[in-house]
């Protein structure tokens, strides 16, 4: 057997490494949602907030999500959280943020707040603004802490709303700026509150989410399959 095989989640699970939330996540990801159609699958719309941009040294701070399904935002099946930590980050970051670190007094621990996560997105589709950014920081956190990457089939809406917007093939140059979340919001008419909070962010991106799913099927788009595709 390969050192691969030796050393696979499903491995480290059966040999009792790895805690049971984990393990739970381990087998709902061996689930994959592709053969689902768009209205049957369920999607987690999410953002993090950050103490800055390097995977390295840089933390989570705070998450916030919402699930979609059926065509409709599920705002009763979300989530918010804010992870403890010892900063908010640099004068940069809060700026953006504008959480203080007196606020992470009180928030979870690193792997309370990922065992809350897991739970929550269990093994369905993620979807993020700009996802290679939020899938690397929350990966990074599981990595830490069990040596393993968040592996959930994920949607990135600035190249979906591009395939949507100017087909699946095309070579349109791109202006600066004109797929960021504040763009796309301005363009679809939807309203934006509590801009670069983590819930804030993750619901303007689901009623984004939500527009681009209606205009799909004229795409030729039908189910996570093509979707993912």
């Amino acid at each position: 057997m390969s050192f691969f095989n030796q050393n696979s989640p499903q491995k480290r699970c059966s040999r009792g490494e790895l805690p049971g939330f984990v393990c739970d996540y381990v087998s709902l990801i061996a689930q994959k949602p592709h053969k689902l159609s768009i209205q049957e699958a369920r999607f987690v719309v999410f953002d993090t907030e950050t103490t800055g941009f390097d995977f390295k040294k840089d933390r989570v701070i705070n998450i916030g999500a919402v699930a979609l399904k059926g065509g409709e935002i599920w705002v009763e099946d979300s989530l918010e959280l804010m992870l403890r930590q010892d900063s908010a980050g640099g004068s940069e970051a809060v700026s953006v943020h504008q959480i203080m670190s007196k606020e992470l007094h009180e928030g979870l621990e690193e792997e309370e707040a990922l065992k809350v996560f897991l739970e929550y997105i269990r093994g369905d589709v993620l979807v993020a603004h700009y996802a290679a950014f939020d899938i690397q920081m929350m990966s990074a956190l599981f990595q830490n802490h069990f040596g393993l990457n968040i592996s959930n089939a994920c949607i990135d809406t600035i190249a979906l709303s591009q395939r949507i917007e100017l087909g699946k093939y095309h070579n349109t140059p791109i202006k600066q700026g004109e797929y960021t979340l504040d763009a796309l919001c301005k363009r679809y008419h939807i309203q934006i509150t509590s801009r670069h909070k983590a819930a804030g962010d993750a619901l303007a991106t689901a009623r984004l989410f939500q527009i681009l799913l209606h205009q799909a099927p004229k795409k030729g788009i039908k189910t996570v399959k093509q979707l993912l595709s």
